[in-house]
């Protein structure tokens, strides 16, 4: 076990350049992998400074070695560069790779890239820590480094989400909205590599009013035009948000009280994230791991319509009930803020010191 430097200086390292734009306009704020720069960063340290293209280094590789950790996410161009890395990092530099795709779409991304799938293993067996952000995929990186005969096996570290942030008054900076003035709205997020939406529809059908109110509305966030038009969509749903910047989706959605993830892969769930964040309890199908680890009584099988069914009705005509699993969910969520999910990824990279080991 090497000692765990207190303040590490942390890069994240693509093959990306386009990564700039998007991040440092606000996006590195979303739940997920980005949200491991702001996890890292100190004081004084710039955000753009903390991702670099790997370009940067072709001359000079070695100069990597000024950071305590090399963070590489599994995607796109980015499949074989932990191999392409590894061999100029000295002991005093840890190499940390994750993967964060459903598993289901992961074929897609890959031949892609004119790899096969075994450039995973080989990508985790070069790094120090190799983490899933939900189960199945973690059990997915655990057998392939099976059948490749390797010995590294994967952890479940999900990415983290800035809840002090969303769960702080939206009038002392925050996101969070007073129940008193949100709307009767039910959040549903569209997955454009899904482009389903019929199934959910049904679910979401003949809802009771909510106590003490006319009805409610069904909220479609994230629509885009891959797969159905706009038209198509106002049928299933009674508003239809079209995809937007971060912030201004993340204030609409802090007026809603109910929210509903249905799946059809497995996935960890940033909506979730936001969701309990900001005190509206979700519905999910039980793929969905954060759903089921902050929801367990509102979880269900994909194909469990009328529990699905039910347990939304349950919650938006029972405004106690809402507000008991909008609490649980306050709480649960901050299993994954940053400081959690900083202590877990350090844990996992550096090792439990002997004297916490003794204590547990």
């Amino acid at each position: 076990m090497s000692e765990s430097p207190k303040h590490p200086n942390f890069v994240l390292l693509t093959t990306n350049a386009s990564l700039y734009p998007s991040l440092l306009k606000g996006e590195i704020e979303r739940p997920g992998l980005y949200n491991w720069i702001r996890t890292f960063q100190t004081e004084g340290t710039e955000l753009a400074s903390m991702i670099k293209v790997w370009a940067e280094f072709s001359n000079a590789p070695q100069k990597l070695n000024q950071y305590d950790i090399v963070h590489i996410n599994l995607a796109g161009g980015d499949f074989g560069l932990a191999f392409q890395v590894k061999d100029y990092l000295d002991e005093t530099t840890k190499l940390v790779v994750n993967m964060d795709y459903s598993v289901e779409h992961l074929q897609e991304k890959i031949t892609k890239t004119h790899k096969s799938i075994e450039i995973i293993a080989t990508d985790i067996a070069c790094a120090d820590l190799a983490f899933g952000v939900e189960p199945f995929q973690v059990s997915l990186m655990n057998w392939l480094m099976t059948v490749t005969k390797q010995e590294k096996q994967c952890v479940l570290i999900p990415h983290p989400v800035d809840c002090d942030f969303l769960s702080k008054p939206i009038d002392k900076g925050g996101m969070f909205i007073p129940y008193d003035q949100r709307n009767d709205f039910l959040a549903f997020c569209w997955h454009r590599y899904d482009k389903q939406l019929s199934i959910p529809r049904t679910i979401l059908g003949n809802l009771p009013k909510p106590e003490g109110q006319q009805g409610l509305l069904r909220v479609l966030f994230g629509w885009s035009p891959q797969g159905m038009t706009i038209r198509d969509s106002k049928d299933l749903m009674e508003l239809v948000v079209p995809l937007t910047g971060w912030r201004s989706y993340l204030y609409m959605l802090a007026h809603c009280l109910w929210g509903f993830e249905y799946r059809f892969h497995h996935a960890a769930s940033r909506f979730v994230l936001e969701c309990a964040s900001l005190g509206i309890p979700v519905v999910t199908t039980d793929n969905c791991f954060l759903g089921k680890f902050i929801w367990p009584e509102l979880s269900h099988p994909i194909q469990d319509f009328e529990g699905l069914h039910e347990s939304i009705c349950n919650i938006v005509k029972d405004d106690s009930l809402r507000m008991e699993y909008a609490k649980q969910g306050l709480l649960r969520v901050r299993e994954f803020n940053m400081p959690a999910s900083r202590d877990r990824y350090m844990a996992n990279l550096y090792g439990v010191p002997k004297e916490e080991e003794d204590e547990q």
